[in-house]
């Protein structure tokens, strides 16, 4: 059973965020969501900021990047095969649960089962 990470929307502080948009990438393969590639570390997620872009790049398989009913930050990618790529940009702090509909399941209080991930 993989342990979900948290990839967390933090609010910025200070006149440099103002100018700060990051684009992060969330590496979408076998049933892991990561900013580390295959094979270069452990499957782990990323903190960004307001106003930040996450990147979804599929590497393998039929996924989609689906949140969860009710979350504030509403996406989805729909069913994707790689080379494909998905982008959302979050304009709130908070932590979201998204899930791939495919290989996943809302549970409908906010939270997934199966292959899924926070933001």
């Amino acid at each position: 059973m993989r342990t979900a990470l948290i990839l967390a929307v933090a609010a910025g502080l200070g006149a440099s965020s103002m100018t700060r948009a990051a684009t992060v990438e969330v590496f979408v393969f076998n049933f892991d969501f990561s900013v580390n590639m295959p094979g270069s570390g452990p499957v782990e997620d990323a903190v960004i900021f307001e106003g930040d872009t996450v990147r979804w790049v599929w590497l393998t398989g039929l996924h989609s990047v689906t949140s969860v009913v009710g979350s504030s930050e509403s996406f989805d990618s729909d069913l994707l095969l790689p080379p494909s790529t998905f982008e959302y940009t979050f304009s709130n702090a908070g932590t979201y649960a998204y899930y791939c509909i495919t290989h996943g399941s809302d549970n409908g209080d906010g939270t997934f089962d199966g292959m899924g991930g926070y933001v």
